[in-house]
C-alpha cells in the first residue's frame, strides 16, 4: 500500500500535519488499498509520497494508480476534501473500490446523487463507508481538452470592454475554439465576424441573466464550456493552464477579485471573501469599484497585456475556480439570483 501525505498550502490558512491528529497505530483498513491518502502522519511510519503547497488550481492526480483507494480524514481535515473526492472515483478504474473514513460519525460526499448510478455500497458504518465502481461517471465521458466554447451574455451598451476580452479569447492557445454571444453588443463592437449570436429574443428589462447563460450552454459546440462576463479577462496561455489542470473536472467558478488600489498591482477580495489574502486581506473592507461608464477607460489600457496580473490574482487566490462545465449544473431555476456562480475578474488599469 502507497501512502499518499497531503500538505495545504500554507498560504490558505489551513491546518498543517502537526496542529492534526496522526493516524491511529494500529488502523485497520475494510479492504486492501493499493492507495492510502490523508492529510495525516502517522507517528512513525515513513510516507511514500508527499504532495505538498495543495491548493484548489492543483489537482494531485499523479497519486491515483491503479488499485482501490482510501481516503482517511480527509472531509473533516480540509475545505479541498470535495475536490479530492471528486477527483478520487473519477481516476479509480471500474471494479475497484474506494473508502472514505473519518473519526466521528458523517456524512459521505460521494453519497451524492451524481454518484449514485456509478459508486454501489458495499459496507457502510458510521465512520467508513466502501464503494466499489461499476460504471463509469458522467465526465469521464470525454477527456478532450483541446475544442472550447467560449461564451459571454452580453448587452448593447459600450464594446470596449467586451472588444478587449474577445480579443484575448481569439489569441487563447487552444487548438478549436467558438465566441458565442447571448445578446446584441453595442455598435462599437469589432468582432461580428468572428462571434456567435444567440438570444436575440430574449427580453430586457430586467436582464435575464440565469436565461442566457442556459442559452449559451444550450447553443455551445464543444464540450468544454467557458461562461464569462464581459469584463474577464483570460490569460494567453489559457490552454496551457487548463491541459496542467487536467481533463474529468467539475463544474468550476472562480472568485471575484478587484484591483481597488491605485496603482493596481495587486488583487483584493470583494466582502466577504477572506482566504489566500492573509493579514492584508483581514484589514481591507472589499468592495468592487463602480464603473458607470465603460467608455471612461481609453482603449489603449486595453492594448497592454494584462496576464501577469491575471497570474498575479491566480497565485493569491488558491481557491479560485477556472471553468465552468458541467451543462446540467447550469439549469438555473429562471430568474434566480442566488445559484448561479459568479465569475468576474476585474482587471482594468
Amino acid at each position: 500500500m502507497k501512502t499518499t501525505h497531503l500538505q495545504h498550502h500554507p498560504s490558505l490558512g489551513y491546518l498543517a500535519a502537526d496542529s492534526l491528529r496522526k493516524l491511529p497505530v494500529g488502523l485497520l483498513l475494510p479492504h486492501e488499498c493499493s492507495g492510502f491518502v490523508s492529510f495525516r502522519a502517522h507517528p512513525f511510519r515513513k510516507r511514500e509520497r508527499v504532495i505538498k503547497n495543495l491548493h484548489a488550481a492543483l489537482r494531485p492526480l499523479s497519486m491515483y494508480d491503479s488499485g482501490s483507494y482510501c481516503f482517511y480524514g480527509v472531509q473533516s481535515d480540509s475545505p479541498l476534501a470535495p475536490l479530492l473526492l471528486w477527483d478520487g472515483p473519477h481516476f479509480l478504474n471500474v471494479g475497484e473500490k474506494i473508502t472514505v473514513i473519518e473519526d466521528t460519525e458523517f456524512e459521505c460526499y460521494l453519497d451524492r446523487e451524481y454518484f449514485a448510478g456509478s459508486l454501489k455500497v458495499i459496507e457502510r458504518s458510521a465512520t467508513s463507508v466502501t464503494y466499489k465502481k461499476v460504471a463509469r461517471l458522467a465526465a469521464e465521458s470525454d477527456d478532450d481538452l483541446d475544442g472550447w466554447s467560449f461564451c459571454l451574455p452580453v448587452g448593447p451598451g459600450d464594446a470596449t470592454v467586451l472588444n478587449a476580452v474577445v480579443k484575448r479569447i481569439l489569441e487563447i492557445d487552444v487548438p478549436s475554439k467558438e465566441i458565442l454571444l447571448c445578446g446584441t453588443p453595442g455598435s462599437n463592437f469589432a468582432y461580428f465576424d468572428k462571434v456567435r449570436i444567440v438570444g436575440q429574443d430574449i427580453t430586457a428589462p430586467p436582464v435575464q441573466i440565469c436565461k442566457k447563460k442556459n442559452r449559451l450552454a444550450l447553443e455551445a459546440g464543444f464540450s468544454n464550456l467557458v461562461i464569462l462576463h464581459d469584463r474577464v479577462f483570460l490569460p494567453r496561455n489559457f490552454g496551457e493552464i487548463v491541459r496542467r489542470f487536467g481533463p474529468r473536472y467539475p463544474l468550476m467558478t472562480h472568485a471575484k477579485h478587484v484591483f481597488r488600489q491605485s496603482a493596481q498591482y495587486a488583487p483584493s477580495p470583494p466582502f466577504g471573501l477572506r482566504h489566500g489574502f492573509g493579514r492584508d486581506s483581514q484589514r481591507s473592507s472589499g468592495g468592487e469599484p463602480k464603473l458607470q461608464r465603460c467608455s471612461e477607460y481609453r482603449p489603449v489600457d486595453f492594448s497592454r497585456d494584462r496576464a501577469d496580473r491575471f497570474q498575479l490574482c491566480q497565485c493569491h487566490a488558491l481557491q479560485q475556480r477556472l471553468l465552468l462545465r458541467d451543462r446540467q449544473s447550469l439549469h438555473l431555476p429562471e430568474g434566480s439570483v442566488e445559484c448561479f456562480p459568479v465569475g468576474r475578474v476585474f482587471v482594468l488599469g
